[in-house]
């Protein structure tokens, strides 16, 4: 049978309806696998709110059991979804459902939970919502695109897949720089309290040498002596462990710097005890 696809491609101002008409087709599909687990969420451009789209919901379905996708999809065909594509290695489906080029449309993606199809779906998503320049700049690109491929859906998907795939790639930057400078501040923290430790030994140390000036029995000054041999040890694995996680935390911070476009590579050497 061949399938309805929407052929031509415009760009709609956002609707506020976008949300509640998610909410209700998500709340058919959950009705139709109420016995399965799974997660659902309204994902593409009618997600993001106030920004330009083509009347079409993306629903993103990840499945708790793979087993049972086959059988989902059955069921969601019953509710007028066709299967465009199958792809059994990836593994993910994808279905659609176009009434008519005047109403909304609806595409389902289903996939497995943390696949890489899910997490940048969602990622994307996600980054849309908190970054108003990035939205603005992909609103601005799928108009331009809208009007040069209106009548070729291939072609305006294509002119989208290396804006996402970059701002994709630079979240991933930033979420590992943000690990980097959590590390970063943990390994200066242990290096600042081994810090604070050796001084307190260091007074320690000083304070029994003081000590022993007045002292002439020889076992108590044998004592002080052993008490500054111990004092002076802990100093030494104090003073290594906080070399340590000094060279670490600058080893992070080297790393920050790179990632961040300042040039300065990371270096590899650890100072170790």
């Amino acid at each position: 049978m061949q399938l309805n696809y929407m052929k031509s491609v415009w760009i709609s101002e956002h609707s506020v309806d976008w949300k509640s008409t998610f909410s209700i087709e998500a709340q058919a599909i959950r009705d139709r696998l109420q016995d399965l687990s799974f997660f659902i969420d309204h994902v593409g451009s009618t997600s993001v709110s106030g920004l330009p789209a083509k009347p079409i919901i993306d629903i993103l379905i990840s499945l708790q059991d793979w087993g049972t996708s086959e059988g989902v999809v059955s069921n969601i065909r019953e509710l007028g979804y066709q299967v465009r594509e199958a792809d059994l290695d990836t593994p993910r489906y994808f279905l659609v459902n176009y009434s008519s080029p005047d109403s909304v449309g609806y595409h389902i993606h289903i996939c497995k939970p943390q696949s890489a199809w899910e997490q940048d779906m969602i990622n994307f998503r996600d980054e849309l919502r908190i970054n108003d320049k990035l939205a603005c700049d992909y609103a601005e690109l799928k108009k331009k695109l809208a009007e040069t491929h209106k009548d070729d859906v291939d072609s305006y998907a294509l002119g989208k897949k290396e804006f996402i795939e970059r701002a994709l790639k630079k979240r991933a930057s930033k979420f590992s720089i943000n690990k980097l400078l959590t590390h970063q501040n943990v390994e200066f923290d242990k290096a600042d309290s081994y810090g604070r430790s050796m001084m307190w030994l260091q007074l320690s140390l000083a304070l029994t040498a003081a000590f022993s000036v007045y002292v002439d029995q020889g076992w108590v000054l044998l004592l002080i002596a052993l008490m500054g041999f111990g004092f002076l040890a802990a100093w030494l694995v104090l003073s290594q462990s906080q070399q340590k996680h000094r060279a670490a935390g600058d080893q992070a911070r080297r790393a920050v710097l790179f990632m961040s476009g300042l040039g300065k590579k990371p270096s590899l050497e650890v100072n170790r005890p």
